[in-house]
């Protein structure tokens, strides 16, 4: 659209620094459903629709670590993770609770404003997105493709995988046809480009 239709991204490398150390203790190790149905069957049903279809669910860990650079995430999310298997029933769900809130705070946030020929590359593994509804009656619409990820896990890691990773947790880029050159798109995304704590010393390739 013309206006609106950014992309928030939130950090949970940072979101999970963010937590006391007894929080960090208590959460490491434990195990979340997570479950696609609900979701989906609740935005159908906001059209008016009834989703009858079977969606997969899958086990992992609150805290994973990132098999590349070792490092400590929050691995939860309001839209796929329905509840924490090892603790009771209102106990965990005031923990998830707590934890999204937690995460949407501002300070762990990069907007990317999209524009005409804009290509945006993030790592899932370590990232949460939402698209802000903010463009009606306009169309957003664009091209996107997700690869393959791997089995999500907690402690050390143990070996380095196969991975088509160029170091980044998430890069957003702007191709100009006209320069035949890529840039940074803003400073937004300089932000963004700092989510791995050994990464500070960026070139531009």
């Amino acid at each position: 659209p013309p206006v609106g239709g950014d992309t928030l991204f939130s950090n949970m490398y940072a979101a999970y620094d963010a937590l006391s150390d007894g929080m960090k203790s208590y959460l490491e190790g434990s195990v979340a459903l997570h479950d696609g149905a609900p979701g989906y069957r609740k935005r159908a049903s906001i059209e008016g629709k009834e989703d009858k279809r079977r969606f997969p669910r899958a086990e992992h860990p609150v805290i994973r670590t990132h098999p590349e650079t070792g490092q400590k995430l929050i691995f939860v999310n309001p839209v796929f993770t329905t509840n924490i298997l090892d603790l009771p029933t209102g106990e965990g769900d005031a923990v998830l609770k707590l934890l999204f809130e937690h995460c949407n705070q501002p300070q762990f946030q990069a907007r990317f404003r999209w524009k005409k020929n804009s290509v945006a590359f993030w790592d899932n593994r370590c990232v949460q997105h939402i698209a802000m509804w903010d463009y009606f009656p306009q169309t957003r619409s664009g091209n996107r493709i997700t690869l393959k990820g791997d089995k999500p896990f907690w402690g050390a890691v143990k070996q380095s995988s196969p991975s088509i990773s160029i170091g980044l947790s998430t890069l957003f880029y702007e191709i100009s046809k006209e320069r035949h050159s890529v840039r940074a798109a803003s400073r937004f995304s300089l932000k963004v480009l700092r989510f791995e704590s050994d990464l500070w010393e960026l070139k531009w390739l």
